[in-house]
């Protein structure tokens, strides 16, 4: 007769919750703003959040402080990604009370919001 083998036990191991890796995408066509086409590179983990950083980053560039909107066409361009397209409308609006939050011990006022809305 052959002997059975005794399986070893395994410890219990917590899983990680899995990261969501950045992807990159770039601007094929901002509405009023089609001096900056193809110029703008983003990374983000979702294409909405990448529509409010370049709303963020058209902000600074003309030096605009007051609400904005515009149409924004993106192209994911991530390795592997398929190249699709996504078209937000993105908001920028004053808020009426500055919000304040201190992050490692240094105070940042936020003066405005972005939205991005699916088209």
């Amino acid at each position: 007769m052959k002997k059975k083998k005794k399986k070893k036990k395994m410890f219990c191991v917590k899983k990680k919750k899995k990261q969501k890796m950045p992807r990159t995408f770039r601007v094929i066509s901002l509405d009023p703003f089609s001096q900056l086409n193809g110029k703008i590179k983003v990374t983000g983990t979702l294409p909405s959040l990448a529509a409010k950083k370049i709303l963020t980053s058209v902000a600074k560039h003309t030096g605009k402080t007051q609400e904005l909107r515009a149409t924004v066409t993106l192209e994911e361009i991530t390795r592997g990604s398929g190249r699709r397209q996504f078209h937000y409308e993105i908001i920028r609006e004053r808020l009426t009370e500055p919000r304040t939050i201190e992050r490692d011990g240094r105070v940042i006022t936020y003066h405005f919001k972005n939205h991005a809305h699916k088209l």
